[in-house]
C-alpha cells in the first residue's frame, strides 16, 4: 500500500505584533541625538522661586533695577568700564547641555560674581584712596554702594543652585528656536525625523563613500551645536517649565553629585554656603594643594568666622587625604 504524501508545512500569516520592522539608521540616530535634545537654564533657588510664580523672564535678575542704574552711574563717575553689562539686560540664555547649565548654576549668578563683587571692591579701593571723592562720589552714595555690596554677599552666601528645564512641548520654546534658526528647512530637521532622514540621503548621494550612519551622526552633531546656547528675550510661562532643586538638583550630573558630598561633609552645620567658597573647597580637594590663609581670607570676605573657616578647611583636607 503506497504511503501518503508527506504533509507540507503550512504557512500562517504572521501576527502583526511579532513583526519587527527595522528602523532606518537615520531615523534611529535622529531619535537618540536630536529628538532627545532638551533645554536648560542654570540658576539659584532664590530666582527659581520667582520662576515658579511668573515663569522664566529676561527681566528676572538677582538685583534691583534701581540698584543697577545707581551702580552704573557711580561707575561712570569713576570712569570704570561697564562693558560687561552690554547685552545682558532684558535677556537670558538657555542651553542644550545639562552639564553646562549645572556648572553655571554651581558657580552662582554670573553678574554678581564677575561684575558686581569686583566693581564693589574697586569702588571701595577708590574711596579709600580718595579717587572716588575727587570724582564726585558722596559719602551717602558710598553708603549705598556698601549696602548693595552686602545684599550681593547675602545672595551669594545662600549658595543653593537650581535647574530650570524647558518642557519639550513648550510652545514658547518652539517660537524661540524658530527665531534662533530663521530657517524653516533647518528647523524641520529638529522636529521631523522624515525630513532629517531625507536630508541624510541627500548628503550621502552628494558625497561618494559617505555612509548613512556617518552622515546622520554628523548632521545630528551640527544641529546640537547650533542649539548649544540660545539667547532668549521672551518670557517662558511657568506651566512650560520644570524646576529641580535640593536633592533633585544634586543628582543631575557627576559635578552636582560631587558638590553635594562636599556640602554634606564640610558644610553640614554651617549656615553660610557661598558659591565661591564651596567651589574653592572642591578645587582644593580635586586639583591643588590649597593655601589655608588664602582660604581663611576668602571665608572672611563672605562673613564666615575664622573658626568655621578652619573647620571647613580641615574637613576638606581629610577628604583629600582619603582619596
Amino acid at each position: 500500500m503506497p504511503l501518503p504524501p508527506p504533509e507540507l508545512p503550512t504557512t500562517r500569516p504572521a501576527n502583526p505584533a511579532d513583526v519587527v520592522i527595522p528602523v532606518p539608521i537615520a531615523e534611529k540616530i535622529w531619535k537618540e541625538k536630536v529628538e532627545a535634545i532638551r533645554f536648560y537654564h542654570g540658576t539659584s533657588e532664590t530666582i527659581a522661586q520667582q520662576v515658579q510664580k511668573v515663569g522664566l523672564s529676561p527681566n528676572q535678575k538677582p538685583y534691583l533695577s534701581t540698584d543697577h542704574a545707581f551702580f552704573l552711574d557711580i561707575l561712570n563717575k569713576l570712569g570704570s568700564d561697564t562693558g560687561y553689562t552690554n547685552n545682558k539686560e532684558n535677556t537670558f540664555y538657555i542651553t542644550s547641555s545639562l552639564e553646562d547649565a549645572a556648572a553655571y548654576a554651581i558657580m552662582g549668578p554670573e553678574m554678581l560674581r564677575i561684575f558686581y563683587l569686583r566693581k564693589c571692591d574697586a569702588i571701595t579701593d577708590d574711596w579709600e584712596s580718595g579717587k572716588a571723592q575727587t570724582a564726585g562720589v558722596t559719602s551717602q552714595e558710598m553708603d549705598k554702594v556698601r549696602k548693595i555690596h552686602n545684599k550681593i554677599k547675602t545672595v551669594l552666601n545662600q549658595g543653593r543652585p537650581a535647574m530650570v528645564e524647558i518642557l519639550k512641548n513648550s510652545p514658547t520654546l518652539q517660537t524661540i528656536l524658530k527665531k534662533k534658526i530663521n530657517n524653516e528647512s533647518f528647523y524641520q530637521l529638529l522636529i521631523d525625523k522624515k525630513a532629517f532622514a531625507a536630508h541624510v540621503k541627500d548628503i550621502v548621494a552628494r558625497n561618494q563613500g559617505m555612509t548613512e550612519e556617518k552622515a546622520a551622526e554628523e548632521l545630528a552633531q551640527i544641529i546640537r551645536h547650533q542649539f548649544h546656547e540660545v539667547r532668549v528675550t521672551e518670557t517662558i510661562p511657568p506651566t512650560e517649565l520644570m524646576i529641580k532643586k535640593g536633592t533633585d538638583f544634586d543628582n543631575l550630573t557627576r559635578a552636582t553629585k560631587e558638590r553635594a558630598k562636599v556640602i554634606t561633609y564640610c558644610f553640614s552645620d554651617i549656615a553660610e554656603q557661598p558659591f565661591e567658597v564651596i567651589n574653592a573647597v572642591q578645587d582644593f580637594i580635586n586639583y591643588n594643594d590649597g593655601n589655608r590663609q588664602e582660604f581663611i581670607g576668602l571665608c572672611k570676605y563672605y562673613n564666615i568666622g575664622e573658626n568655621k573657616a578652619h573647620q571647613i578647611f580641615d574637613r576638606a583636607k581629610k577628604i583629600k587625604e582619603a582619596k
